[in-house]
């Protein structure tokens, strides 16, 4: 295909208009296969060694021999790549889901009881890598990944709100912070006793301090403050305890 595009297509392609209606079937039908768990990671190789072997530059240049020459030595070191993996390889993709799924709780324990600004952008950005990587390995195991996949993205929210309650902590006054660290040393402690194998709910303890904590936030006299309080802990709750009881119906 690469070969078709290079020497029939693209001698004739002068703007960019052209260019990306000419690859829009190509990209179009990638993306398709690339979107399924299941053919993602081939896909991927695929669109890539297409990309890098039709040769997209500033001007045109034909040359077949380079062209021969680069798309040989491609697919040789691909064929090295998939040899050596396959003889390296020592755990499967089960055993390589469980240990995105721990990195991510391993990091988020520590992300609560961290000191400092928390960094939203990076923990954000390598969630959505870990599941990005975690939806392949589930559908080459035949694993349903509809439910890891969602409790990766309940994950990503509770450190979020996590991060927010530390940046509370760091900017609000003592009283916040002493209200507010037994909510962060309760998510770190539960994340951190969390095993693949024996998934367990939360501690009820920390429903009482996130409850407590909401009522003491929802006093605060500076109303940007108490906003922001609310809803990390009312995001938090709602992530960590959806089905208990709605905030002060057991009171």
């Amino acid at each position: 295909m690469a070969a078709v595009y290079a020497f029939a297509i693209l001698p004739g392609v002068t703007d960019f208009v052209t260019l990306a209606a000419v690859l829009a079937p190509a990209m179009l039908i990638g993306g398709t296969f690339l979107a399924n768990p299941k053919t993602m990671l081939i896909t991927l190789g695929a669109l890539l060694g297409f990309l890098n072997t039709v040769g997209l530059n500033a001007s045109y240049a034909a040359s077949f021999d380079a062209f021969l020459n680069g798309a040989v030595a491609q697919l040789i070191g691909t064929l090295f790549a998939v040899v050596t993996v396959s003889l390296f390889q020592t755990i499967g993709a089960d055993t390589a889901a469980r240990r995105l799924i721990r990195a991510g709780w391993r990091e988020l324990a520590q992300r609560s009881v961290a000191p400092g600004p928390p960094d939203a952008p990076g923990w954000v950005a390598r969630m959505l890598d870990r599941i990005g990587l975690l939806a392949p390995r589930l559908a080459l195991s035949g694993a349903d990944p509809g439910r890891p996949l969602l409790d990766a993205l309940t994950d990503l929210r509770v450190g979020v709100s996590v991060g927010e309650l530390r940046q509370l902590r760091i900017d609000g006054y003592a009283d916040d912070a002493a209200t507010i660290q037994p909510v962060l040393h309760g998510v770190g402690t539960h994340y951190r006793r969390l095993r693949p194998d024996r998934p367990a709910p939360p501690e009820p303890e920390l429903l009482r301090d996130l409850d407590h904590a909401l009522t003491q936030v929802a006093k605060d006299d500076g109303a940007d403050h108490r906003r922001a309080g609310v809803l990390a802990l009312t995001s938090l709750r709602r992530n960590l305890f959806p089905t208990a009881p709605a905030y002060g119906a057991a009171a």
